[in-house]
Order: C-alpha cells, then sequence, then structure tokens
C-alpha cells in the first residue's frame, strides 16, 4: 500500500490513461443536476459516479482527500469507483486503506470480497468470505462462493446452473459470461430475444452483442451495441468502452461498411490520443505479430512515465520475455508481485524457470488454483527432478479448461512423464488452432503408427493454409520429400510469402533441383524482411560446390542490406577451400570489429596459427565463443601451459553466466586441480543448474576414485535431467564401483525401456554383453546402426559377432568401417579376419603385412599374425 492517499490517486490517475473525456460522437445520454440542498463532497462525488461523469467523481474525491486525509469514506468510496471502471488492482488498495483507517463496517468488509475476487486473489476471496459470509444474506453469500468456486477450476456448467438460480443483478452478469465462456452463443442470443426491451445493464448488452457476432447476426448486434453504449454512461476509458468500440468496428467490417468503421476507429483514437491507449494498442499488436522490439519501443516510454502502472508493466515484461531477457521480467513483476494475478504470476514463474531457477517458483505458486500456475509449479517440480510432486499437480488439471498456450505446456510436460497416451487424448479431444499443437497431433499419431487418421486430421484443418501447411509437415515426417515439395509449390503460387520461399528453396534442395532452389532463394531476398530463412539456404547452396553466380549477386547488393555481413561470412567460408586468399580480405572488416564468426573462420583459414588469431581476438575483446573455442584447441594439441592460462583469463572476466562456471569447472577437471573445479561446480548449483552441477561433481568424484558418491550424484542428476550420455556415464560408474554386474545390466535394460533411443547406452550395454549374451549384443548393434550408420564402434563389434555365423555380413561391416577408419588397428584386425573367412586370404595377409610394416609394435597385429599362421 503506498503512504500517503494523494499518491494513490495520481497513481491511479495515471492507469486510467489520464481519465481522458469521450467525445461527444461516443457520449449518450446526459446527466441530471445535482440536488439543490446542501450536500458534502462524498454525497457529490457518488451523485456524479451514479450519473456515470466519473471524471467529476474523482476530482471530488481528490478535493476531500486533500482535506481529510485520513477520512476512510473518501477510499472506501474510491475502491467502490474503481470497482465499477473494472480496475480491481485501485479498488482493493483504495479499501485496504480505509480498513486500515478504521472503516469496520459490512460494506468495507464485502467491498474488499468483491475487489479481491475481481483480482483473481481467491485464496485471500475463499478467507474473506469465511470471516463474513454469516452477515450476508444467503443469496449473496451463494453467489460470492459460486464465483470463487469456478475461478479456482471448478466444474463450469455447475457454476452455470448455481448463478441462474439466484435472484441477483450481479449474478445475473455472471451467469451471461460464463455462458459466454462456455460457448452457449445461441442460449445467450435467447436470452438477448427476452431482454431486447427491458432494462439491463451495460456488461450485459456487450455479452450479448459479442454473442450475436460470433452467430454472424450482425445488424442485431448493432442495436445491442446501441443498448450497451445507452447503458454505458461512463466519462473515462474502461475495458468495456474499448471492447465495445473495438467490436463495433469489426462488426462494420463483416458488414462491409468499411467506411464507418474507419469513422468510429478514428474517432476513438482521436479521443484517446495523448493518453497511451494508442501506444498500448500499438504495443499489444506489436506483441501478437511478435514483433517484440517494437513493442518495447511503443511501451518503454508509457512504463517509464508510470512506474507504478501494472499494465504497461505486464505488457513490456511480455515484450522483454519475448525477447528471452528473462532476468528483466524477474526484476519488473517482482515490483508488482502481490498484485499480480494468475496470468502475471504465470509469466512470472515462466521468466524464473527459463532463468533455471525452480525454489522463487515454488514459492510464488504453492497452493494455486489456477491450471496456469498448476502448471507452472509442476514445472518447477521437474526441474527438481521431483516427478512425485508434478504428477498430482498435472493430473489435477482439466485440458479441456486450457488455453491453447498452456495446452501446449501441460502436454510438454506429460512428454516429460512419459505419458504419450495421454497427449493424443487431449489433443484430440478439442479442435486446435496454434499450429505446434496440431504438428504435436499428428507427430503423435505417426508414433501410434496411425498415418490414414493424421492424413485425415491435416486434411480436414478449415484453413487452407493451416491445413496445407501441416499436410507438408506430416509429408517430410514420413521422408515423403516429393509430395512436400509439390505441396509447398501449391502453397508458395497461392501465398506468395517469404518464408514459404525458404522452405520452397529447402524442399527443392533435398530433391536434388539445385537450380529451382537458388531461384526460389533469389525470389525471397527480393522481398523486404529479414533474410535469415534464406541464409541458411544459401549455406546448403555453398556446401555443394563454387558457385560464380553467388558471388556475382552478392557483389550487386548493397553493404546496407539486412544479413550482409552473415553473406560475407557464408561466401567467405565457401572460398576457403578454394580461395584462401579472397576469403582472408572478405573477411578482414567483420574482423577489425572483432566478429566472433569471422575469427571463428579466419583460424579456420590458417590452421597452423589458429591459436595465435584466436589468441589476439581474445585480447582485443572478450567473447565466450571464442574463449570456450581457444579452449577446445589447446585441449586438441595437449597445450597444458596455453589451457591453464587460458582458464585463468576466463575466471578475471566480470562474467557471472553459468556457461563460464560449468567450462571453468570442466577445466580445472582436466587439469587435475580437483578443489578448484569443486568451486564452480558450486557455484553452478547456486545458481539454479542443479542437475548440471550434479553431473559435474560425478565426474569429480570419479576422477577422485570416490565411486560411491559418483554414483550418487550421476542418479540424481539423471532422475533430475535424463540424458544419454549421463545415462551411459551412470551404468559405467556402478560397474567401476564393483556392484553386481547382472543388476547393473537389468537397471541399464530399463533404462534403455524408458530411453529406447539412448545410442551410448546401448553401446555400453552391448559391450558388457558380447561375451555373456551376444545375440542381445547383436541386437543392440543392429539398433545403434539404425540410429547412427557410421558409428564405427557399433559396426566394428557388430561384424566381430557375425564372424562364426554370417562372414559375407561380417565382411560387409568390416570393410565398410575399415574404409571409413583405415588406421584404427582394432578395426583392421577385424576386417583381416572377415577376410579370411570369406575365402580372401592372400588379400588379408598382404593387408596384415603392410598395416604391421607401418606398425611395428602392434601387439594387436602380433597376436593376429599369430592366429593366423
Amino acid at each position: 500500500m503506498r503512504k500517503t492517499a494523494t499518491m494513490s490517486f495520481h497513481s491511479v490517475s495515471a492507469r486510467l490513461l489520464g481519465l481522458i473525456l469521450l467525445s461527444s460522437a461516443l457520449l449518450l445520454g446526459g446527466c441530471s443536476k445535482p440536488p439543490t440542498e446542501k450536500i458534502d463532497n462524498l454525497q457529490l462525488a457518488r451523485f456524479y459516479a451514479d450519473n456515470g461523469t466519473y471524471t467529476l467523481a474523482l476530482s471530488t474525491l481528490q478535493q476531500e482527500q486533500e482535506k481529510a486525509p485520513k477520512n476512510p469514506r473518501v477510499y472506501r468510496e474510491l475502491a467502490e469507483i474503481y470497482l465499477e471502471l473494472g480496475y480491481s488492482v485501485d479498488a482493493l488498495e483504495a479499501i485496504d486503506k480505509a480498513i486500515e483507517l478504521g472503516c469496520s463496517s459490512s460494506d468495507c468488509a464485502e467491498l474488499r470480497l468483491r475487489s479481491l475476487i475481481a483480482g483473481g486473489k481467491l485464496k485471500d476471496a475463499q478467507q474473506q468470505l469465511g470471516r463474513i459470509g454469516n452477515s450476508l444474506p444467503k443469496p449473496r453469500r451463494d453467489f460470492y462462493q459460486a464465483q470463487i468456486d469456478y475461478r479456482k477450476g471448478g466444474d463450469r456448467k455447475q457454476a452455470i446452473a448455481r448463478l441462474q438460480a439466484l435472484d441477483l443483478p450481479e449474478a445475473r452478469s455472471e451467469y451471461l459470461r460464463l455462458l459466454f465462456a462456455d460457448g452457449q452463443y445461441t442460449k445467450l442470443v435467447e436470452l438477448y430475444e427476452q431482454a431486447r426491451d427491458k432494462p439491463a445493464q451495460a456488461d450485459d448488452w456487450l455479452i450479448f452483442a459479442k454473442a450475436l457476432f460470433l452467430m454472424k447476426r450482425h445488424e442485431e448486434a448493432d442495436r445491442a451495441l446501441i443498448q450497451q453504449r445507452l447503458a454505458d454512461k461512463a466519462d473515462v476509458i474502461t475495458p468495456r468502452k474499448i471492447e465495445a468500440v473495438e467490436l463495433q468496428v469489426k462488426n462494420n467490417i463483416a458488414q462491409n461498411k468499411f467506411a464507418e468503421a474507419q469513422a468510429i476507429y478514428d474517432a476513438f483514437l482521436e479521443n484517446y490520443k495523448g493518453s497511451g491507449y494508442v501506444a498500448m494498442q500499438d504495443a499489444l499488436k506489436d506483441l501478437k505479430s511478435r514483433d517484440f522490439d517494437s513493442a518495447i519501443k511503443n511501451i518503454e516510454g508509457l512504463a517509464q512515465a508510470s512506474p507504478d502502472n501494472l499494465q504497461t508493466a505486464l505488457i513490456l515484461s511480455l515484450a522483454k520475455f519475448g525477447k528471452g531477457d528473462y532476468r528483466a521480467v524477474v526484476d519488473t513483476l517482482n515490483l508488482f508481485r502481490d498484485k499480480l494475478d494468475a496470468s502475471g504470476k504465470s509469466l512470472l514463474a515462466k521468466a524464473y524457470l527459463n532463468l533455471r531457477q525452480p525454489d522463487p517458483v515454488i514459492e510464488l505458486a504453492s497452493g494455486a488454483s489456477a491450471p496456469e500456475l498448476k502448471l507452472d509449479l509442476a514445472s518447477a517440480w521437474l526441474q527438481k527432478g521431483r516427478k512425485d510432486m508434478a504428477r498430482p499437480l498435472i493430473d489435477a488439471v482439466d485440458p479441456k479448461s486450457l488455453k491453447e498456450t498452456e495446452l501446449l505446456q501441460y502436454v510438454q510436460l506429460l512428454a516429460q512423464l512419459g505419458e504419450n497416451h495421454r497427449i493424443e487424448q487431449a489433443l484430440s479431444s478439442r479442435e486446435l488452432k496454434d499450429p505446434r499443437l496440431q504438428k504435436l497431433l499428428v507427430s503423435v499419431l505417426l508414433q501410434q503408427k496411425r498415418p490414414e487418421e493424421a492424413e485425415r486430421y491435416a486434411r480436414s484443418l478449415a484453413d487452407p493454409r493451416q491445413s496445407l501447411e501441416l499436410q507438408i509437415h506430416l509429408a517430410l515426417q514420413q521422408k515423403d520429400r516429393k509430395k512436400a515439395l509439390q505441396l509447398q509449390e501449391r502453397l508458395t503460387r497461392d501465398r506468395q510469402l517469404k518464408s514459404d520461399e525458404a522452405r520452397l528453396a529447402a524442399l527443392y534442395l533435398a530433391n536434388q533441383q539445385v537450380n529451382e532452389g537458388f531461384a526460389a532463394i533469389q525470389r525471397g531476398f527480393a522481398k523486404p524482411g529479414s533474410n535469415a530463412a534464406f541464409l541458411k539456404m544459401l549455406r546448403v547452396l555453398l556446401q555443394k560446390g563454387d558457385y560464380p553466380e553467388i558471388r556475382q549477386w552478392m557483389q550487386e547488393q548493397p553493404s546496407t542490406v539486412e544479413g550482409y555481413d552473415e553473406l560475407q561470412l557464408l561466401l567467405a567460408e565457401a572460398e576457403l577451400k578454394d580461395q584462401p586468399e579472397l576469403a582472408r580480405q572478405r573477411l578482414q572488416p567483420l574482423l577489425e570489429r572483432n566478429d566472433p564468426r569471422a575469427v571463428v573462420l579466419m583460424a579456420k583459414a590458417d590452421p597452423e596459427n589458429g591459436a595465435k588469431v584466436l589468441q589476439q581476438a581474445l585480447e582485443r575483446k572478450y567473447h565466450p565463443l571464442i574463449a570456450q573455442l581457444l579452449y577446445q584447441y589447446y585441449l586438441k594439441k595437449g597445450d597444458q601451459k596455453g589451457f591453464a592460462e587460458l582458464l585463468q583469463r576466463i575466471e578475471r572476466e566480470q562474467d557471472d553466466s553459468p556457461n563460464k562456471d560449468a567450462l571453468l569447472a570442466r577445466g580445472y577437471l582436466r587439469l587435475g586441480e580437483l578443489p578448484r573445479a569443486e568451486t564452480f561446480t558450486d557455484a553452478l548449483e547456486k545458481k539454479g543448474f542443479r542437475a548440471r552441477a550434479l553431473e559435474l561433481k560425478g565426474d569429480i568424484h570419479l576422477a577422485a576414485k570416490r565411486y560411491g558418491k559418483a554414483v550418487k550424484a550421476y542418479g540424481a542428476a539423471l532422475a533430475m535431467k535424463p540424458g544419454d550420455a549421463l545415462a551411459a556415464k551412470y551404468i559405467q560408474t556402478r560397474l567401476a564401483a564393483g556392484e553386481d554386474q547382472n543388476r547393473v545390466l537389468d537397471d541399464a535394460e530399463k533404462l534403455l525401456g524408458k530411453h529406447p533411443r539412448y545410442t551410448a547406452l546401448k553401446g555400453l550395454l552391448a559391450a558388457s554383453l558380447l561375451q555373456s549374451k551376444p545375440d542381445r549384443a547383436m541386437k543392440l548393434y543392429e539398433q545403434i546402426l539404425e540410429q547412427q550408420h557410421n558409428n564405427i564402434t557399433a559396426m566394428n563389434n557388430l561384424a566381430w559377432l557375425y564372424l562364426d555365423r554370417d562372414a559375407k555380413r561380417a565382411l560387409q561391416l568390416s570393410e565398410t568401417a575399415f574404409r571409413m577408419s583405415p588406421r584404427n588397428l582394432n578395426v583392421a584386425d577385424t576386417y583381416i579376419r572377415a577376410l579370411y573367412r570369406n575365402g580372401r586370404k592372400t588379400q588379408g595377409r598382404k593387408l596384415l603385412e603392410r598395416l604391421r610394416e607401418k606398425n611395428p609394435d602392434s601387439r594387436i597385429l602380433e597376436k593376429l599374425s599369430q592366429q593366423l599362421s
């Protein structure tokens, strides 16, 4: 709560966007004359409010506030007005101030309850109702309880029935709102026809108008909107007024009354010019089109001018979230933490989740009843590896009640729990509009081997563009590139969209139609906007060879064209193979700006001096990418001194990122400086990256041969964040710790049952079963080769197993492996044995002799020679 009443009033005045008067065109109906007898300011303010002149009401209350700053009746009246205008946060703040100053009447207590419910603070509302419920008439008590129950996620149809039974004007409005939310537009139209000539509240007329609009009864929607304007006498901006004007514009457009629509909208904007409304609407449009930079530009000034304005803070936070600036979202919304509704808390929770900080989310959302907060809380528990805590929260959410953005989060959580059958149930039970959910449903149907249903679903979408998009996705999932290309050509012809040109280019290239692909790229670049999609296409083309037309085309592009630097980098990368000097010239301007991508390419262009190039760039300006590349370079060359100096250089940098901690922890671990490695691992854990920290702790314990502690750390990390390499390390360390081999291998089989795509774990398990269960080992190696066609270890070991079973298959596998890795003596050993088994002893003997000349000290070849002689 703010310290003074004046501060509260002025801040709320800003929050109401200046309380600008509507133009005479929008003001229908007048105000009766005030009574002639002497009345006090509070009575006068109520008189003005009852007649819709809220600017005079608030001005009068401000005068009274200055005269009597500790009069609770002033704040009680302010709360009533703010609630009438739809500003629940301000209403709650005002009524709390009134209670603090001594307002103990039942009116104040009930007004606080109404403010809590309107603001979505349902837990507090339930407590407040418990305190004052016995003093309320039963119909009002039931009305408030019904509101709390359904807003907490209760059964909507049951709430509708409860509200319908109550003979209260407020209950009728809530009843109509719930009918609209439940999609019962026909019922609303029937009620409208019954109420057409009867008095009703402005909110009721607006709901009727929305239902009529959706039922395409546009003329009647116009009549309902006229009734809404007659009933709504407020002379200030309210959410209801804005919604009504926007609906009127849409309704006129639907009737092809474009001139009327434009006139209404222009008059509306003219009346609110300078109030911040236009900037706010522009920012909201930018958010819808995902133009986050523009949204920030439009709203930032308004947010700075009114730092205590929750609405502008939320819009700014949404834009920052879209940009990935999660820290800014946390910093901004924490200032309003006590005022946030469920959606605001969910945005704050998601920012914390993206920062890998689950503990604040658990504190923020504990006891939450709103579905979006339950999902955020479940996400936080899963980040901490607590499926037992996450599962009940997910089970308590009804997917039918979720918005599509929430539904996406819901199915992602189900995927983490491994419950794919529930994903299909959740998605197929409703009409999906989000392309991500549509693609997910198609993928699930394909996983369940139901391609015909997937095809029918993709074709059934009402929007032809979305239907084609989904059919293309389905064709690509089924690896039918020709069909995907045909569909994409059709889509691009129908809707000449830049993104479609990019995908069309990709599909041409996938079908080896290089000229057509390049032509599609050129068409895409001829259009204004971002070139990011086409840079990827150009990379594919350049990797296929040297294209003089690309160089020619580049010469014609001005250096100011969007993506010009990226184009130069792509071309330089292609030129490094045959024209390195030209590539260096092209990279020089970027090197002078210390562009890390140019530094990387220049290091590749001059392998002998690669480290020097990276070192010089790092001295000019520190960049994490350059530091990491130099890190890898020193490791590859085995330069311990240079590696140690680099770690010290990285440590000195003012970079507090978790990647820095992880890099230093791994680096000092490689140098054998385990206490230093533990220091940075602890720092990583404190920042909320517990799974990564636990895996690093396991590596440190393993290096110190503390096998029991290593197993415990790897097991905890695996429970929090499953991964193939981590699972293999966990099983391997248990074997090294001397655990019962059969039990460990059984656990490995169970892990594979949950994660059948884990190739590293398959390889470890197969190697452990080579002697005891060769048939199982063969099956595992075959699976690995299905996933990774060039896995030499799997190829070689499988060839070894086939030597006594299928000599031809053994020769085929070992020959391929030897061709890919001719210096690997284990592979050569298997290949020579396969040659002998297939009767090609002369070839095998010659190969063995040649290899022994090159590797005279090889025990592998010496033993092979003895066995074959």
